[in-house]
């Protein structure tokens, strides 16, 4: 399921999905729980539009939900961001909130999200992963890293392709309601 905030695209189907063009104004979390609220399969992926899935990515993930019950959450790895951090591509998985979360590429038991509650929507895009993590930590649950999942963050493409002023407002005043 693809939720596209550009609607000149519309009717447009990206290939193998159901892409929805909402007519409400683009916000980072109200898209994700739109999309997190149209599903009802029990894990769910809340992922950025400038990630590359590496083969297996998925499979890797959903049999470590399986076999671990005490994940709530995971993060995949990112070659180059956590190559950067010391942490080797074949490590096993570990316990992990803000120094290893990268890009916004996260799957979550949908039970979870049920029982945390879904995104603040008063985040409309920057700081919406750590509003989500310290949620988790806050109720106590365990979100992991996952190095056999594999999916790469190419880094604030959107940012990149909008005037400074926009990129300010999806910036900055998510910084001061997450401080907040």
């Amino acid at each position: 399921l693809i939720l596209e905030s550009n609607s000149q695209l519309k009717p447009y189907q990206y290939p193998g999905t159901t892409t929805v063009y909402p007519a409400e104004k683009f916000n980072y979390n109200k898209y994700m729980n739109l999309g997190a609220r149209m599903g009802r399969a029990p894990v769910v992926a809340l992922c950025n539009n400038d990630l590359i899935f590496h083969p297996n990515w998925a499979s890797e993930i959903l049999n470590q939900l399986k076999d671990n019950p005490q994940m709530a959450s995971v993060t995949p790895y990112c070659p180059q961001y956590h190559t950067k951090k010391g942490i080797p591509a074949d490590a096993e998985p570990l316990e992990a909130y803000f120094e290893l979360l990268t890009g916004w590429c996260i799957v979550v038991r949908r039970k979870v999200l049920e029982q945390i509650g879904f995104l603040d929507e008063q985040i409309i895009f920057w700081y919406s992963d750590y509003d989500y993590l310290k949620t988790l930590e806050s109720r106590k649950f365990k979100n992991y890293l996952i190095p056999s999942a594999r999916v790469e963050h190419l880094g604030s493409e959107t940012l990149k392709s909008i005037s400074s002023s926009r990129q300010k407002k999806l910036t900055e005043i998510p910084h001061l309601y997450f401080d907040y």
